[in-house]
């Protein structure tokens, strides 16, 4: 969602093209290891009721340097979201203004949204660097690099004042952090709806490095949208059991088909007329046969909660290191192979 609309003396027009969702887009799907469907829209087709955020699993909230004149979340937006954060909604809020004008210079109706649906206290205006630290483990950073955001050298814009946050309670943890240690992120879990959110204090469409970008905004949206229907290792060791794991809240009992492929595209038409995302191919019929040594629980029943473990015993091939390949299923009606909910896809790749 779109909510960068500042145009001023501070902020000019080269420097909002207005187009920055553009980067969210492209991070969303580079070198992607699970299927993510998206939409884009503008804050103020969200205002007008033209976009409900309830029908989203996630919602990304992009600032950039929105600040208190254009206002980051108008007192109609902070009911919509905050509405939608009690019925457990996920959101991801990134921008360099949000704890300025909510925290530092908002009411205090402003305050309470930052503070406790946001989960982040605004503690300095300037974090006074361009650098970002390596991830910290256990949180949505785990794995990056350090880097750095734009100082108007980048291809973006000058992110002049990023903000320096805190966590406000214990369901808040640091995620990311600056260059000089102050804290550049949070994430949290509440305990009472399931909602989950993560807060960035700078625009993430400002990273400089696309990779690492990407890297971020995947590892966020999986944390948010946990549990996904289906999950997994992105890598598996040949000649090791790859574990998959299938989460389908309200299908416990039901019947499940599981399927392996090299690819993910065009998909496959199913009875019910839903898309299997996977390439029909010599592995998925491969996936139907149950004499197959190498693949096991392709097809079974949810357990408790709509659980299910399909997994595959890699063989020991050299020839398969560095091979991607795709997984993704449904569970079906007890009496007809009849799909009633389709998994995400995931991708693995073999590795020595």
């Amino acid at each position: 969602m779109q909510g960068f609309d500042r145009l001023d003396r501070y902020v000019k027009g080269p420097e909002n093209t207005g187009d920055y969702l553009r980067q969210i887009g492209d991070a969303i799907r580079r070198d992607a290891t699970f299927s993510l469907g998206f939409d884009a829209a503008s804050n103020e087709a969200v205002q007008l009721g033209r976009v409900l955020l309830p029908a989203y699993r996630a919602v990304a909230w992009s600032l950039g340097e929105e600040s208190t004149a254009d206002e980051t979340f108008s007192a109609l937006e902070q009911s919509l979201a905050g509405a939608y954060l009690a019925l457990g909604g996920r959101l991801l809020v990134h921008g360099a203004e949000v704890g300025w004008d909510l925290d530092a210079n908002g009411s205090a109706a402003d305050r309470a949204f930052y503070r406790n649906q946001l989960g982040a206290t605004y503690a300095a205006d300037d974090a006074g660097t361009y650098a970002l630290q390596q991830g910290i483990a256990g949180t949505v950073s785990d794995g990056l690099p350090a880097g750095s955001f734009d100082n108007g050298t980048g291809p973006t814009y000058d992110v002049d004042w990023a903000d320096v946050l805190s966590p406000t309670s214990a369901a808040s943890t640091v995620c990311l952090r600056y260059g000089n240690g102050l804290v550049a992120g949070i994430q949290k879990v509440d305990p009472a709806t399931g909602a989950r959110v993560v807060n960035f204090g700078f625009p993430l469409e400002t990273i400089t490095n696309a990779t690492s970008r990407a890297q971020l905004v995947a590892q966020s949206l999986a944390f948010l949208l946990a549990p996904l229907p289906l999950a997994g290792a992105t890598a598996a060791p040949i000649g090791q059991r790859l574990d998959l794991f299938l989460t389908l809240p309200g299908e416990a009992g039901y019947p499940y088909l599981f399927f392996t492929s090299l690819g993910n595209q065009p998909g496959m038409n199913l009875p019910g007329g839903g898309l299997l995302p996977l390439q029909p191919d010599f592995l998925v019929a491969a996936s139907l046969d149950p004499g197959n040594p190498f693949f096991g629980n392709f097809l079974g029943t949810l357990g408790a909660g709509g659980t299910g473990n399909p997994f595959v015993m890699v063989p020991s091939l050299p020839l398969l290191i560095g091979t991607p390949v795709w997984f993704a299923g449904f569970s079906m009606e007890a009496t007809a192979v009849l799909e009633r909910q389709v998994t995400n896809w995931v991708r693995v790749v073999f590795t020595p």
